[in-house]
């Protein structure tokens, strides 16, 4: 490559032509002058399995692939939220909080509920807002025309 490197530097220190500039043929004829062989190429056995995991059912894989899932999403979120779940819901609009929380039929002050934190939910409350976003997504996935910009 160092006659390559020497064929593309001007006379002037600095300045370096382009491979573009090079004709095909030239360029040829300077990658032939390497006469050194290439590196061979010796591919490597990937690491082997903990014995913890060599073991694994699929299913079991899954639950831990779930489970590192989890995490990663915790780790990401730099403490600001405890679950995927809390950092959809913090960043939902306010009035969207208080149409789910009107239509899970959840009892008390709609602003006020709608304004507290996922956890600061108990249970149930959180179960009743999870089947209506589902039944929702159901319901409004298959609405094109409605969704139109007219």
């Amino acid at each position: 490559m160092k006659a390559l490197r020497d064929a593309l530097t001007l006379k002037r220190p600095g300045q370096t032509m382009k491979l573009g500039d090079l004709r095909l043929s030239d360029l040829m004829r300077l990658l032939r002058a390497e006469d050194a062989p290439a590196p061979e190429y010796r591919p490597e056995d990937p690491p082997a399995l903990p014995e913890a995991y060599q073991r694994l059912s699929v299913q079991d894989c899954r639950i831990r692939l779930r489970e590192l899932q989890r995490e990663a999403a915790q780790r990401c979120a730099n403490g600001r939220c405890g679950s995927a779940e809390s950092r959809e819901w913090a960043g939902l609009a306010s009035h969207y909080r208080m149409a789910l929380v009107l239509l899970a039929g959840i009892d008390g002050e709609i602003e006020e509920l709608a304004l507290r934190d996922w956890r600061e939910m108990p249970p149930p409350e959180r179960d009743a807002i999870r089947r209506q976003i589902r039944a929702l997504r159901s319901c409004l996935l298959p609405l094109r025309a409605l969704a139109l910009r007219t």
